[in-house]
C-alpha cells in the first residue's frame, strides 16, 4: 500500500494545532457565553474567585484553547488566541494542552507559529507518555518520518492497543512492510483491523493481499497464536484518551466546581 493510498485507507486526517501569544478579555466574547466565563476564570482576572487547584487550572486552559480552535460557545475561531490558552496549559503541565501544543509545531495553521519538528516530538511525547492514543499515534508517525520503524512500531502498538484504527493499520502496515519486523505481529494487527472496520478491510485490495501473503507465510502455529491474540484483544483505552474524548463535558464539569455553571 502506498503513503497516498494508506492515508486515503485512513480517512480524515489526525490533525490539530499552533500559535503567537495574545491576550483576550471576557469583554471580547459574547456576553454570558460559556467562553467569557471559562476566559475569565483561566486568565485570573480580578473578580474570578475560584476553587479550582493547579491541575484544573491548566485543564481549564486548554479547554480555552478549545474554544478558540473550534469556535465554539461564545468564541470565534482565532488559531493565534487558542495557542496561547495551549502554551499557558503547557507550561502549567497539562498534557492535552502540551499535545495541542505539539500539533501546532507539526505545521498545522501555516504561519501561527514556525513548523518544529524536534519541538512537535517533544510536547506531543508528553502527551503520549502521559497515555493519550492521539499523540502516541502521532509520534510514531515522527519517528517512522525519522526512520526509526523500531520506536513507530512500538509506539503505534501502544495507541492501536486503545482501539485507535488509524493506529492499529498503521501499525500493521509497518510491521508487514518492514522487512526486519515480526510478521506474526503484523498478522495478527490485521486481522484486528479486519474485526474492526470489516467493510473497509474488505474494500481494499492492498490489504486483502497483504493478509493472504502473510497466510501463506506464516506456519500454521504461528497463524493459531495471531489468531488466538486477535480474538482476545479489547481495546483499553487510557485515561487521558478518556478525558480528551469528553470534551465539552469534562468543561461543564469543571464550570459547575468553580462554581460558574
Amino acid at each position: 500500500m502506498s503513503s497516498r493510498s494508506l492515508s486515503v485507507f485512513l480517512g480524515s486526517a489526525l490533525l490539530a494545532i499552533c500559535f503567537s501569544i495574545a491576550s483576550v478579555h471576557a469583554a471580547e466574547l459574547a456576553a454570558d457565553s460559556m467562553a467569557s466565563k471559562v476566559v475569565t476564570i483561566a486568565a485570573g482576572e480580578p473578580g474570578a474567585a475560584t476553587s479550582l487547584s493547579g491541575a484544573q487550572l491548566a485543564e481549564l486552559q486548554y479547554h480555552a484553547g478549545m474554544l478558540f480552535n473550534n469556535g465554539i460557545a461564545g468564541a470565534k475561531k482565532d488559531p493565534a488566541q487558542a495557542l496561547f490558552w495551549f502554551q499557558k496549559s503547557a507550561a502549567a503541565g497539562h498534557p492535552l494542552g502540551a499535545y495541542k501544543l505539539g500539533c501546532y509545531y507539526a505545521g498545522q495553521f501555516p504561519g501561527v507559529i514556525a513548523t518544529d519538528d524536534a519541538q512537535a516530538l517533544h510536547f506531543k511525547g508528553i502527551a503520549a507518555e502521559a497515555g493519550y492514543s492521539l499523540a502516541q499515534h502521532d509520534v510514531a508517525l515522527l519517528y517512522q518520518k525519522q526512520g526509526d520503524w523500531q520506536r513507530a512500531l512500538s509506539w503505534y502498538q501502544k495507541a492501536a492497543d486503545q482501539g485507535l484504527f488509524p493506529a492499529v493499520i498503521r501499525m500493521a502496515w509497518l510491521a508487514y512492510s518492514q522487512p526486519e519486523a515480526d510478521k506474526q505481529l503484523a498478522y495478527q494487527y490485521l486481522l484486528i483491523a479486519q474485526s474492526l472496520q470489516p467493510d473497509q478491510t474488505k474494500a481494499k485490495p492492498e490489504f486483502m493481499q497483504a493478509l493472504d501473503d502473510l497466510q501463506a507465510r506464516l506456519s500454521d502455529s504461528q497463524k493459531a497464536a495471531a489468531q488466538q491474540a486477535a480474538r482476545q484483544w479489547r481495546a483499553a483505552p487510557a485515561a487521558l484518551s478518556v478525558e480528551a474524548a469528553q470534551g465539552m463535558q469534562r468543561l461543564s464539569a469543571l464550570m459547575r466546581f468553580a462554581g460558574q455553571s
